[in-house]
């Protein structure tokens, strides 16, 4: 996980202290943009004959309208972190976590209507063509964007083994997450006490790896964390965190607050402490790590990737238009339900999560947008057809 790639240089006169940030997720999703919009998308939409111009505008309007959707619909799944918050700032504070892909894809499919009545209708698009151009390129950006959100470190998956201390040859380091940034301390730390939504989670994990008393006085290290390797040992006394002398005045004597007041979420990963120990000052440094997850983040990045290789496989032996849209549908839709399947997510109807549901969803509704397409789409002559080709006039 990066949350911050970097911080542009030269800018920290504009925001103190480090700089204007780039944030991880950020970063992929523009190289999603410019990968689809204006690398590869413009060399499959003019086979079709839509201009490389006309294309770029209408990702434009399908990325906002998307990545608008999918915060409402992570808002509307996660109402309970919403709560007492003024609504319409914490809609721009997508880097807290986060988006939900199937909100993405109501909201796009919104801006694809707007954007098929105002311009492809006065250019003559087939619709069915546009489908299958954009599939694939759909896909490429499936994969970078969960590439981002192994970086933001969120949409992780469930714990990978049950026991607390973890021990090699297990290759679990790739699944762990640093601990002080908001959205993970808000989703894991914190929800790791709500036995009721988030059982399988419970009492698994502390905010920083160890607990303090009202002095700062060390009760326990976490058995396997990061703190324990570091040196931390209970009964030691917190002296400074990050160089700032402890107790902090805003402080109320907990990790939570510790963790708040002394650490940029959004800048630092690290903890750096002194502690009192035997009547010594002991320094200390580490970064506070999860527990291990499965990465559900890289496994649907790699599906996708794979599935970019069918769609292209398949493209020219498609018997009509639009089929390439279809495979892309199930292709996904079955993927996502399995990999909902290792999430850690609350749970509906029939013990699905809300992605699951919505699976099934877009499975029935790219069969019956196959149906559709048999109806309504010539079928194409025989052999392999490239992407864009005109059927012949029936007769």
């Amino acid at each position: 996980m990066q949350q911050i790639l970097f911080h542009l240089p030269f800018t920290s006169g504009l925001l103190p202290p480090f700089g204007v940030p780039i944030s991880g997720f950020g970063f992929m999703l523009f190289c999603a943009f410019v990968s689809t919009a204006m690398i590869w998308g413009p060399r499959r939409s003019t086979r079709i004959g839509l201009s490389g111009e006309k294309l770029q505008d209408m990702i434009i309007v399908l990325f906002l309208t998307g990545i608008g959707g999918a915060r409402v619909l992570y808002m509307i799944q996660y109402s309970e972190q919403f709560a007492g918050r003024n609504i319409f700032a914490a809609f721009f504070q997508i880097w807290e976590g986060g988006i939900v892909f199937y909100g993405s894809v109501v909201g796009a499919l919104l801006g694809f209507l707007v954007f098929r009545r105002l311009v492809l209708r006065r250019l003559n698009i087939r619709v069915a063509q546009l489908m299958d151009a954009i599939a694939p390129l759909i896909a490429l950006g499936l994969a970078l964007g969960r590439l981002g959100c192994y970086l933001n470190g969120c949409c992780w998956g469930q714990v990978m083994v049950p026991e607390v201390e973890f021990r090699p040859p297990l290759p679990v380091s790739w699944g762990q997450f640093p601990l002080v940034p908001a959205h993970s301390r808000d989703q894991l730390a914190r929800a790791a006490l709500d036995g009721e939504k988030f059982p399988q989670i419970r009492g698994l994990q502390t905010t920083t790896g160890f607990t303090i008393d009202r002095t700062g006085t060390v009760l326990a290290v976490e058995l396997g964390s990061a703190a324990r390797a570091a040196g931390l040992r209970p009964g030691d006394k917190l002296t400074t965190v990050n160089g700032v002398p402890y107790p902090h005045p805003t402080d109320k004597g907990d990790v939570d607050t510790l963790t708040e007041h002394l650490i940029d979420p959004h800048s630092q990963n690290a903890l750096v402490l002194t502690v009192l120990r035997s009547g010594q000052a002991v320094p200390l440094s580490f970064t506070p790590l999860t527990v291990p997850f499965f990465p559900t983040q890289l496994y649907e990045s790699i599906s996708m990737v794979l599935l970019i290789g069918v769609l292209l496989a398949f493209q020219p032996f498609r018997r009509h238009d639009g089929q390439v849209m279809v495979v892309l549908m199930l292709g996904y839709a079955t993927h996502r339900f399995f990999n909902e399947g290792i999430r850690i997510e609350p749970t509906y109807a029939m013990g699905l999560t809300l992605s699951q549901w919505i699976s099934l969803g877009i499975a029935l509704g790219g069969a019956a947008y196959e149906v559709y397409l048999r109806r309504t789409q010539p079928r194409l002559p025989p052999g392999p057809q490239p992407l864009g080709v005109v059927p012949p006039l029936a007769g």
